[in-house]
């Protein structure tokens, strides 16, 4: 069983057509807001060849780092969520009570550690 406290999570977007470089505007926004919490370990922007589809990796410490990632990013989210549709939320580890409400807003789905290991 994994016993570390990180939580990671895959969101899948579309982004919405003619809003490329209001999306890419605001990711460079978030991403320079994100490199300052200590509790983020990996953000990580990648785009389909076709520039339509968005993943996003996310890793943190612990709870404690998403919640401070949810806090830090949430005057960006309008504008934001204004720019692409979620397609799916896939988060791993185990994350606390409340990033899971915080998350399931988004149409998260939890996955349950159970095997490996981390280095």
């Amino acid at each position: 069983m994994r016993s570390d406290k990180n939580v990671y999570f895959m969101v899948q977007l579309t982004i919405h057509e003619g809003k490329d470089d209001a999306f890419r505007g605001i990711v460079d926004e978030m991403c320079v807001a994100t490199t300052k919490e200590a509790g983020a370990l990996n953000y990580e922007w990648s785009l389909s060849e076709d520039g339509r589809t968005c993943h996003l990796l996310e890793r943190y410490a612990d709870s404690e780092g998403v919640r401070a990632h949810l806090e830090n990013i949430s005057v960006f989210l309008d504008r934001f969520l204004a720019t692409v549709d979620i397609i799916s939320v896939q988060v791993f580890g185990d994350p606390d009570p409340m990033v899971r409400d915080a998350l399931s807003q988004f149409g998260a789905k939890f996955n349950r550690p159970y095997g490996g290991f981390v280095r």
